[in-house]
C-alpha cells in the first residue's frame, strides 16, 4: 500500500473513486453523509437527505481540503483521510494552533480488513508530529474511537446525544510530540 499526500483532494482523476466511497459508505456515517452540509457541522437536529443518494454537499467541502491517499500496487484507491490546517472552531481554539483537524476518514469496502485506515493515520501522525491534531467521531464508533486511542488520541470534549439520543459527539486530540522546526 502506498499513502500520497495531495495538496486538494479535487484532483479530475480522483474526484469519480472518492464519490463512490463516500457513496457507498454514507450510512455507516451518524449521521448519514448524504444528509450533512458540511465537514465541520454543529447542529445534526436538521439532517433531512440534502443530496439524495451521492453525498454531493458533503463532497463539495472536502474537496478542497488536504488529503492523504491509500493505494494498492495497482493504483487503485482504498480510502482517505481528508483533513485541514489551522482550524478552529468554538471547541478548537486558536490557544492549540498549529493544528490539523481530520474531517473525514473512510476505507473503500471492498478494502476493509487490510490497515487502510490505519496506514493513514500512521502517515498523518508521522508528518504532522509538531502540531496537534484533532477529530471527531461519534460515541457508538466503537472501533474508530479504539483506533485513535491506539494512536496516542484523547477524548478532549464531549457534546452529549449530539447526534440523537444515546449518541453523542467525541472530540479526540494527540498533541504534538516534537517540537516545530524554525
Amino acid at each position: 500500500m502506498k499513502i500520497v499526500f495531495k495538496e486538494k483532494l479535487a484532483d479530475g482523476n480522483l474526484s469519480e473513486r472518492i464519490l463512490q466511497i463516500l457513496t457507498e459508505c454514507s450510512d455507516e456515517f451518524v449521521p448519514p453523509l448524504t444528509s450533512r452540509n458540511s465537514t465541520t457541522q454543529s447542529d445534526f437536529s436538521d439532517t433531512s437527505e440534502s443530496g439524495g443518494e451521492v453525498p454531493y454537499a458533503y463532497y463539495d467541502m472536502i474537496k478542497n481540503q488536504s488529503a492523504l491517499i491509500a493505494e494498492d500496487a495497482d493504483g487503485a484507491v482504498m480510502g482517505f483521510m481528508s483533513y485541514k490546517t489551522d482550524y478552529t472552531n468554538g471547541i478548537i481554539t486558536e490557544d492549540y494552533l498549529p493544528d490539523i483537524y481530520i474531517s473525514t476518514v473512510i476505507a473503500a469496502k471492498d478494502f476493509r480488513r487490510r490497515g487502510v485506515t490505519k496506514s493513514l493515520y500512521n502517515a498523518l501522525c508521522e508528518k504532522y508530529a509538531d502540531q496537534n491534531i484533532f477529530t471527531r467521531t461519534w460515541s457508538t464508533n466503537i472501533s474508530h474511537s479504539c483506533l485513535l486511542q491506539s494512536f496516542g488520541f484523547s477524548e478532549f470534549h464531549r457534546i452529549k446525544n449530539d447526534r440523537g439520543d444515546g449518541i453523542d459527539t467525541v472530540y479526540y486530540t494527540k498533541a504534538k510530540t516534537r517540537a516545530v522546526e524554525r
